[in-house]
């Protein structure tokens, strides 16, 4: 994962270099490994990369992000509308029990209704755009699937709460024809078990067209 990270750090940063006073400047990003779940030691903040040069060397420490250190509260106070999708991870470990209690089933829908009311905010404010919107209520219904098609109590609460949302940006506010290639790109990649990659596809313009021709969409 760390390798994978600096090549698109390094990708990135040579796309964006530039020329000044003749000097050439190659610009890197600050890069950071998000974990949807917990993986290897939760501790651990940083990853710290040693880059050796012919005649010197240099350190770099990339951050490590895991979902469940933020709140629903945090993503919007932060404006992490791209990560609002993966708030269902959040709560995996309660879906069996939610799809069998009827107060803890209104309990996870409830936390939909909050989630699309505060985009709709965000939307009204000009925080996020109408495709932008789109985009996450897209993406927020396939991981909702993806996680819970074991559960039909939940897939049809998601199901009740959702079509209209989607079939109005679908018909209204969307730019696009069909379904959208990002959605789709992400719900194979569940299916494939990428799930550690699929934040880099959403941020990464560069990495998601990679994927794109991967997977042929």
């Amino acid at each position: 994962m760390t390798v994978r990270m600096i090549r698109y750090g390094m990708r990135t940063a040579f796309e964006n270099y530039y020329i000044d006073d003749g000097i050439v400047h190659i610009p890197f990003p600050d890069i950071a490994v998000l974990y949807l779940r917990g993986s290897g030691n939760e501790k651990i903040e940083s990853s710290r990369i040693k880059v050796d040069f012919p005649k010197s060397s240099t350190d770099y420490d990339m951050k490590v992000l895991r979902l469940k250190r933020y709140s629903i509260d945090e993503l919007f106070e932060k404006k992490l509308y791209v990560l609002l999708p993966f708030a269902l991870f959040l709560f995996e470990s309660e879906l069996k029990k939610a799809d069998s209690d009827a107060e803890k089933l209104e309990r996870l829908m409830n936390i939909y209704h909050e989630i699309i009311s505060r985009l709709e905010e965000a939307r009204v404010k000009d925080d996020i755009t109408d495709y932008e919107m789109s985009e996450v209520l897209q993406l927020l219904k396939y991981v909702s699937d993806h996680l819970a098609q074991k559960y039909k109590n939940i897939v049809k609460g998601v199901d009740s709460i959702m079509g209209g949302q989607l079939l109005e940006f679908d018909t209204t506010k969307a730019y696009h024809d069909g379904e959208n290639r990002l959605s789709k790109l992400i719900n194979m990649m569940m299916e494939k078990n990428m799930i550690s990659e699929i934040t880099k596809v959403t941020t990464d313009s560069a990495y998601r067209n990679e994927m794109y021709k991967k997977f042929g969409i």
